[in-house]
């Protein structure tokens, strides 16, 4: 006996609750006649735990539309499909076939569905050879090496080594190029997974990496090479410590850019995620001016690649997002909190899509607009936005620990005592005995430990004065930038004045 198919299920129970409130929206908006039926058929099926297609059909025995239940499952498969491309895709960026193509395989990789995925992976690559649209090779590329690891590729798939290829001929890139991004994740993954590796192999290694060029007689003069191979280069100099020669490096590949956009914009996703690295880098090493020229010609280069109207790669979004975060990281460090709340309305569409999509790089971004709000002394939208970041998934352990400073200086702000006396010994169980718990973090419990020990409305100068202590002795440490927003709290606590007062008496 054959078993049902399970894809209609499977995707529908990898929805979020705001993408099925959102099919529900487009279905009665895009279908007649029987839409009433397929949204009765979505809704009992996204009520199952595990699929039992015969109650399905029971449920349903006396409809006609179910009386072929695999066109009708066809049909509403489609139907979800074409909903969620709908609230995926950016405005005004992609049309045509290959961007509808694109945007339902990025959909059916991001539910898991993997089977499906294959098979629309080989459409796209057809549509890609036939159309000569290279620049997305380095797209399908990561897609396929996402699909490998989840899954077994089909038979007669191409090997990495065809498809290196075909990347390599498409974006002119040197022989050797492949080889060496392979030894630089090699040595980056020894130096921070493998700390007891022999150090002088590992210098010796390196040094042949960073000594290196990537152009061959057939390509000399190959901008992308460059571009590559200078940001291979930052990152290994980086993880080595040796920020100096980041520095240099970095320069480098801004130049580079500037004065090759147009033989870039093949490769828009890697040049802007370089932006937002550069301007990150500069903003760590406190080169704030740096930082603000760096993401407006970002920004200009994004304009560039938005004027060529060719269809985009999936993580174009999400690269635009993270030079986004960057400029609002950058914002915090000078006290402009408005001009972060600006950006937001001009860009909270497409933070709102992005909400379930992108968790891991979502949570920094909505950190910063909790910390803008509350430093304007917007406590209900501060609030907001933290929980936001309690609602995803996936996030980092030091994005979790930052996020929950904010929420006790949210709940201290609005006088939230109670729930703050029954959280901190939940704090306190849950990280009991981690040694990776910031000095930053314990600084903070100290203080609100204190301050509860105080009755009325007491004067919190010699509290306040304590934290500060505690957290200027951490400017010189790894934990200087972590610490900085809530230092600059108290300190507008204790000097009873604005944060951005704070910044800007620091920045004279």
């Amino acid at each position: 006996m054959k078993v049902p198919s399970t894809d209609l299920f499977d995707l529908i129970q990898s929805m979020s609750k705001t993408e099925k409130g959102y099919f529900k929206k487009y279905a009665k908006l895009h279908t007649i006649g029987d839409q009433n039926n397929y949204l009765r058929l979505f809704d009992v099926i996204a009520k199952q735990p595990e699929y039992d297609e015969n109650k399905v059909i029971e449920r349903f025995k006396n409809e006609n539309f179910t009386k072929s239940f695999t066109v009708a499952k066809t049909y509403l498969h489609k139907l979800v499909l074409k909903a969620l491309k709908n609230y995926y895709a950016e405005n005004n960026t992609v049309s045509g076939e290959l961007y509808d193509e694109l945007q339902t395989l990025n959909i059916l990789l991001l539910k898991g569905l993997y089977k499906e995925s294959w098979i629309k992976l080989k459409r796209i690559k057809k549509i890609i050879s036939k159309h000569q649209h290279f620049f997305l090779l380095p797209e399908i590329y990561r897609i396929e090496y996402t699909l490998r690891s989840k899954s077994r590729a089909p038979k007669g798939s191409p090997t990495y080594e065809d498809l290196f290829k075909e990347v390599r001929k498409g974006l002119k890139l040197p022989k050797n190029y492949f080889n060496l991004v392979q030894q630089f994740s090699e040595v980056n993954d020894i130096i921070v997974n493998k700390p007891n590796y022999n150090k002088e192999v590992l210098e010796k290694k390196s040094a042949e990496l960073l000594g290196q060029e990537t152009m061959d007689e057939k390509y000399p003069k190959s901008v992308i090479s460059k571009f590559g191979y200078y940001q291979m280069k930052f990152h290994l100099l980086y993880n080595l410590g040796k920020i100096d020669a980041c520095k240099k490096v970095n320069a480098n590949l801004r130049d580079l850019v500037k004065g090759n956009a147009n033989q870039l914009l093949n490769v828009s996703v890697p040049v802007i995620m370089a932006y937002s690295n550069m301007s990150i880098f500069s903003i760590i090493n406190y080169n704030y001016k740096e930082a603000e020229k760096t993401i407006n010609e970002g920004y200009e280069f994004i304009q560039k690649v938005e004027n060529t109207k060719r269809p985009m790669p999936h993580d174009y979004t999400l690269s635009k997002l993270l030079l986004l975060s960057a400029y609002f990281r950058l914002n915090l460090m000078l006290g402009e909190y408005e001009k972060n709340i600006k950006a937001l309305s001009d860009h909270v569409i497409t933070i709102n899509k992005y909400f379930d999509a992108i968790p891991a790089y979502s949570s920094a971004l909505y950190a910063y607009i909790a910390m803008s709000y509350l430093a304007l002394g917007n406590f209900d939208e501060a609030l907001d936005w933290s929980n936001r970041v309690d609602g995803l998934k996936e996030s980092i352990m030091q994005l979790k620990l930052g996020n929950l400073i904010n929420k006790i200086l949210i709940h201290l702000e609005m006088g939230n005592y109670i729930y703050l006396e029954n959280l901190l010994p939940n704090i306190a169980r849950n990280w009991k005995g981690k040694s990776y718990l910031p000095k930053t973090q314990k600084a903070l419990f100290t203080f609100v430990k204190k301050i509860f020990k105080k009755t009325g409305a007491e004067n919190l100068q010699v509290e306040l004065k304590e934290l500060i202590t505690s957290l200027e002795l951490l400017k010189s440490s790894e934990e200087a930038h972590d610490s900085f927003f809530i230092l600059t709290w108290a300190k507008s606590k204790y000097q009873n004045t604005s944060m951005s007062e704070v910044i800007k008496r620091q920045l004279i």
